[in-house]
C-alpha cells in the first residue's frame, strides 16, 4: 500500500488483488502501516461507504448497500 497527497488530496494506492478482495466480498474495510522515515509511521484505515438509511438518493451515490438495512 502507498499513500500519496497531492493538491489537497490524499490518494491511497492498493495493489489490485487486494481492491478487487474487498469490493468483491463483505470485508468492510483494511489498514495498514506505513513507516514514513524517521521512526515515524502513518496508520492508514479504509472503509466503505455505506448508503445512509435516511440520505436522498444524491447523498448515497455511490455508497456500498447498508448491511444495517432491513429488506
Amino acid at each position: 500500500m502507498r499513500v500519496q497527497f497531492e493538491n489537497a488530496t490524499t490518494i491511497i494506492h492498493v495493489p489490485q488483488s487486494m481492491a478487487d478482495r474487498w469490493t468483491d466480498s463483505d470485508l468492510v474495510g483494511f489498514d495498514a502501516i506505513i513507516e514514513i522515515g524517521n521512526g515515524d509511521a502513518l496508520k492508514v484505515l479504509v472503509e466503505k461507504d455505506f448508503r445512509c438509511l435516511d440520505g436522498s438518493d444524491e447523498d448515497n451515490i455511490g455508497a456500498y448497500p447498508n448491511p444495517a438495512k432491513q429488506c
